[in-house]
Formats: C-alpha cells, sequence, structure tokens
C-alpha cells in the first residue's frame, strides 16, 4: 500500500506514463523534435510530484489509481514544459505581452477560468465575483492567437485549413484547465 509502494508501482507505471503522453503529444507536429526530451522530462517532474506525495499516507488506495493519476499529472507537466521550446517560444514572441502572460498562466501555472478572471480583476455586477466567462473568452483568444502564429510560422502538416469545424486542436494542446465545451469549432466561414 502507499506509500511503501510507491517503488513498485513506478516500476509498473511509468512505462504508461511514457507512452501516454507520447500519444496525448503526437499530434501536436511543431513539437516533433522535442517530444521525446519532453516526455522524459515530464514524466521525471511527475516522479518528484509522487516522491513528495509519499509523505501522505493512503494517498492512492491501489496501484490503479496510481497509474491513472501519474498518466495524468505527467500529461500536466509536460504542457508546463511547451512554452521555452525553441519553436513554440518564437511564435510566442510574436504575440503581445498581455497574451504572453495570460498564456503562461495557462500552461505553466494551469490557473482555471475563475482564477484568471480574478488574476486579470474581471469583477461582475455580484460583489467578491469575477468573471470567469470573460476570462475563459480571453484565454481562447490568446491560444488562437498563439496558435495561429505557429501555424503561420511552422505551417504543421496535419493542420486542417478550411471546414466546418475548424479550430487549433491538431496545431497546440488547448490549456489543460480549459474546459471542453469552452473550444467549439468556430462557425463556417470565420476565423477562430
Amino acid at each position: 500500500m502507499w506509500p511503501k509502494a510507491l517503488e513498485s508501482w513506478w516500476e509498473h507505471c511509468e512505462p504508461e506514463a511514457v507512452k501516454t503522453v507520447w500519444g496525448r503529444l503526437k499530434q501536436y507536429g511543431s513539437m516533433d523534435l522535442f517530444r521525446e526530451r519532453t516526455v522524459r522530462t515530464a514524466v521525471a517532474r511527475a516522479r518528484q510530484i509522487a516522491t513528495y506525495l509519499a509523505e501522505h499516507d493512503d494517498y492512492f488506495a491501489n496501484s490503479r489509481q496510481f497509474c491513472r493519476w501519474l498518466c495524468e499529472v505527467a500529461y500536466r507537466e509536460s504542457l508546463r514544459l511547451l512554452l521555452p521550446l525553441e519553436p513554440i517560444e518564437n511564435a510566442l514572441q510574436k504575440v503581445s505581452p498581455e497574451v504572453r502572460r495570460l498564456l503562461k498562466w495557462c500552461y505553466v501555472d494551469q490557473l482555471t477560468e475563475q482564477e484568471v478572471a480574478r488574476m486579470l480583476d474581471l469583477p461582475t455586477d455580484k460583489p467578491g465575483y469575477y468573471d470567469s466567462a470573460e476570462a475563459q473568452r480571453r484565454m481562447i483568444d490568446a491560444y488562437n492567437q498563439l496558435s495561429a502564429e505557429i501555424v503561420r510560422r511552422f505551417r504543421p502538416p496535419n493542420f486542417v485549413e478550411r471546414g466546418p469545424y475548424r479550430n487549433y486542436s491538431n496545431v497546440f494542446p488547448s490549456p489543460p484547465t480549459l474546459t471542453r465545451p469552452a473550444l467549439v469549432p468556430s462557425p463556417k466561414g470565420q476565423q477562430p
């Protein structure tokens, strides 16, 4: 049981985490040169987190739960590593400082829409509440700006030019805390 089982669970689950993160990043051609290093570093960082969590008894009920956790945390760690990668960093330099800051909050800090709304001080009419819908809109806009710049600069081979469901989901991973329904396809004929 946890935490005594960390070493054996790690040995069993680490290959699955590598495979999972590799598979989730594989579709993004702009990261081809950096994928292996990103995956290995992300899984190593997840190992550091697991080692820290060994201080907490009963954090995981069994090895299956640990494996699922490891795959998710390793993927999130990989997203934290993306912005400094050379092709992404080059594209990031082409967007405004405000957009860069927002993207760093989304990928490095992995802030939610509610947290971004507080960071941007987007109050609502109700005192003490912040406009998470506006924060979500800005997060999507920042993601689209970065993705458009990646397409302009690197032209990923799997990018779909036209169609009713055109979006950037095959160009760059969306922010991990951005809810999926928020990333709806653009209406036909409109740019995302």
